[in-house]
């Protein structure tokens, strides 16, 4: 016995340095069991604490450290007559709770008597004696490293949850700030829901189309006739933009719709203006139909205005455009990507936002409504960019089940 306390000490002389540096539990558990085993004990165990139960943490049988597959988990009654730093001989049925090979095994308290941390148990195959007072120095020290490094996770734990609490936070100004501005938004869109306004815009549309149809292009009226003209169209365009944001917020049904023919649908419509901005167009849907939940004409509104964006891109000098569809897992994705100048890092992010725009004249509500519509059906947009090279935006639509199909 005396040889095993001298043991002990010189391993725990040893250790003592991990003990005094070490804010690491991994580490200083490790070097616990390396000092305890093999000699002079030839198996010990950790166990701690977590919800008022004691759990195998770590193990160590003749020198090899290992961590439990199944811990053993210790709840028995025996555990309050445990003292802190004094080892208890323990009864077979105590192994057996512990789980230890070992028929000669001391038991003792690490941490403190109002707040344990844990057990320590260490077992050989010869008789131990639990007066001896190597094994209650050790178990002393390791109770202090443990101390530390638990404090540091604490410390750690209570930080993260404080950095979680500040992103909470300002998630919840983001959206005190959205909110605020969709009041704004509501109140200045309030007045497009008046009929006269919209039937005034119809009115000017077809004053604008008839001076055009009469009008001879060689008159020398012809170049304001025609910058009318453009003017109407596009406040037209951004008169719709504005609309669809009053639809995204009035119009909430989905149902089952096959994208790629409604894209095709849409394109019919609006096939004129590619080779007028000098754009080809690529198309490539998915071989089957690809049906997804979504609202018609919602779809309709951000597919035209995707492609506009896209073409003011180019800036008039022509360039390539891709529609392309495909199914992705539980997802239906639309991919528009353009070869225009691209979006700058710092204006990319803030795209998303209502009344955002860097065009002259725009509203800054084409890609919010966009963003808006996607998010109501359940999906999500993302957009990638980079400068000289081009766009893509790519919306992921929840597929329609079976039987909603």
């Amino acid at each position: 016995m005396k040889e095993a306390r001298q043991t002990l000490l010189k391993r725990l002389q040893e250790a003592s340095e991990v003990f005094r540096v070490s804010l690491d539990r991994e580490e200083i558990l490790r070097e616990s069991l390396r000092s305890l085993t093999p000699e002079p004990f030839s198996e010990a165990r950790i166990y701690l604490r977590q919800n008022g139960r004691f759990v195998e943490t770590l193990a160590s049988f003749k020198g090899k450290i290992h961590r439990p597959r199944n811990p053993q988990v210790v709840e028995a009654d025996w555990l309050a007559e445990i003292p802190l730093y004094r080892p208890v001989l323990a009864s077979p049925s105590m192994r057996k709770d512990l789980g230890m090979k070992t028929p000669h095994v001391l038991v003792t308290l690490i941490g403190s008597e109002k707040t344990p941390l844990g057990l320590l148990a260490v077992g050989a195959q010869g008789p131990l004696d639990p007066g001896e007072d190597a094994l209650p120095t050790f178990a002393s020290q390791l109770s202090l490293a443990l101390s530390r490094a638990l404090l540091k996770e604490e410390l750690e734990r209570r930080k993260e949850e404080l950095e979680a609490t500040n992103r909470r936070m300002r998630e919840y100004q983001r959206t005190i700030r959205e909110y605020e501005l969709e009041a704004a938004r509501g109140e200045s869109l309030a007045l497009l829901k008046d009929e006269d306004l919209r039937d005034a815009l119809i009115i000017l549309g077809a004053m604008v189309h008839d001076l055009m149809e009469q009008v001879d292009p060689s008159h020398p009226n012809f170049p304001y006739y025609q910058a009318i003209q453009e003017e109407y169209q596009r406040l037209e365009r951004r008169m719709r933009e504005i609309l669809q944001g009053i639809r995204t917020q009035v119009l909430r049904k989905a149902s089952p719709h096959d994208l790629n023919a409604l894209i095709l649908r849409k394109l019919r419509r609006i096939e004129r203006i590619f080779p007028a901005a000098k754009v080809h167009l690529t198309l490539r849907l998915s071989g089957e139909p690809l049906y997804a939940l979504v609202n018609k004409k919602l779809f309709y509104d951000c597919l035209e205005s995707l492609i506009h964006n896209a073409l003011e891109a180019m800036e008039g000098k022509g360039g390539s455009l891709e529609i392309r569809t495909s199914r992705e897992g539980s997802w239906a994705v639309l991919r528009v990507r353009d070869s225009g100048k691209g979006i700058p890092p710092e204006i990319l992010e803030k795209v998303r936002a209502p009344f955002f725009t860097t065009k002259p004249g725009g509203t800054g509500l084409g890609l919010y409504n966009c963003d808006r519509m996607m998010r109501s059906l359940g999906g999500q947009m993302e957009i990638r960019s980079k400068v000289g090279e081009g766009t893509e935006v790519v919306l992921y639509f929840p597929v329609a089940g079976e039987r909603e199909q």
